[in-house]
Parts: C-alpha cells; structure tokens; sequence
C-alpha cells in the first residue's frame, strides 16, 4: 500500500505540474484547454488524497500521515527534477548548464 500511496502521490503531481500553463506548453508542446487545465488540477488533488487515504490505511493515523508527508517530498523531489529535464530537453540545452551559460555570455 505504502507504494500505490507513493505513486498515486507521484501521478498527482505530474497532474498537477501539467496543469500549468507554462509546464503543460513546455512539454506537450501545446497551450492546455481551460477544461484541459480544471480536469488536471481535480485530477492532482484526487490523486493526494488518494495517497493519503492509502498512507493513512497502510500505517494507521499517526504513522501515516508523517510517512505520507515523506511520500509527497519524494514525488514533488522527482517530479520536479522530470519537469525540468523534460523542459530543458525540448528546449535543446541541458537543464543546469543553460541559465549559467547565458548570464556568463551577456557579462563579457
């Protein structure tokens, strides 16, 4: 239960960055609906309480939740680094390098 928990967690917030505007045309390449955008969102926060309806069965009230807690670090952790890469990827230049490159170049 404790990975259904993790991966519903993880589902959520790659719902929920896709969502949003900039993430979703980083990505897919595509400006979301209004509609498009609403369903993600409803989609991300069903899927958190999902993983926390899953944690708090798995461990009980007290341990769950503070394992649930954990749970959401490392998803938000992954799927930050994914969105990021994903983006960066699309862009053609490597997520790190790009933003330090640039502010060297335009200072000499």
């Amino acid at each position: 239960m404790t990975i259904l928990a993790f991966l519903a967690a993880l589902l959520a917030f790659g719902c929920l960055a896709l969502s949003m505007e900039r993430h979703h045309r980083d990505i897919v390449h595509k400006h979301p609906s209004r509609s498009k955008r609403r369903g993600l969102r409803i989609a991300g926060w069903m899927g958190l309480t999902l993983s926390f309806i899953l944690a708090i069965a798995a461990w009980g009230a007290a341990i769950g939740g503070i394992l649930w807690f954990g749970l959401l670090s490392l998803a938000a952790t992954i799927t930050l680094l994914a969105v990021n890469r994903l983006s960066a990827s699309h862009r053609g230049a490597p997520p790190s390098r790009s933003g330090r490159k640039q502010a060297q170049e335009s200072k000499a």
